[in-house]
């Protein structure tokens, strides 16, 4: 049994907000127990990392990594513990223009080894809505999508050596849920859509 802690990050200022990315991570050497200090690197981490790569946001943008982590069973879904913490300080952007069309997300790609029912498990991270560094030819700049390639690779290689960066491959069909280590980290060179339920 795999347990998971599950980071937020919610992000407000643009209209049609606020926005929530979600993180999963694992202990390294034994993913069945979890534990308040692995959490609170956890927060530590992305808390981190949204902060070195603020630029990715005008600074009407607020980003609020919520210091509670609840722990998740990775193979049910199920919410078997939750460790509470004091939230970090929010995170204005730090862009030096506005926002992008509100929709256009820049893609972290996060790369697993795990197989699941004859698929490679791949996971994505929607990071927007972004400053409006845009290029000719109507994809992001070089320098927007550096920031969001070094981003997630901030998630998967530097948050600390005890926890890993996981994609949750979630339970399907009667099948069990995987929690599938990150082995690679990039971010693609033009806009997504990131569609909600809301809209």
């Amino acid at each position: 049994m795999s347990l998971m802690y599950r980071i937020r990050v919610a992000s407000s200022g643009w209209t049609g907000g606020p926005g929530l990315n979600t993180f999963y991570f694992q202990n390294v050497t034994d993913p069945t127990t979890s534990d308040s200090t692995n959490a609170a690197l956890c927060v530590a981490g992305v808390q981190a990392a949204f902060t070195a790569q603020a630029g990715i946001y005008p600074t009407q943008t607020s980003l609020q990594v919520a210091g509670t982590v609840d722990v998740l069973n990775a193979a049910t879904g199920a919410l078997v513990d939750s460790f509470g913490g004091t939230s970090p300080s929010a995170i204005s952007g730090t862009g030096s223009v506005g926002y992008a069309p509100i929709v256009a997300m820049i893609v972290g790609r996060l790369n697993t080894a795990d197989v699941v029912n004859g698929h490679r498990v791949r996971g994505r991270a929607f990071f927007g809505p972004v400053q409006d560094l845009t290029d000719t030819d109507g994809t992001p700049n070089d320098t927007i999508v550096a920031a969001v390639a070094d981003l997630v690779n901030y998630l998967q290689n530097t948050v600390d050596a005890a926890i890993e960066l996981v994609v949750w491959h979630r339970p399907v069909s009667g099948a069990g849920g995987q929690a599938c280590p990150v082995t690679s980290t990039s971010a693609r060179d033009i806009y997504a859509v990131l569609r909600s339920r809301r809209d």
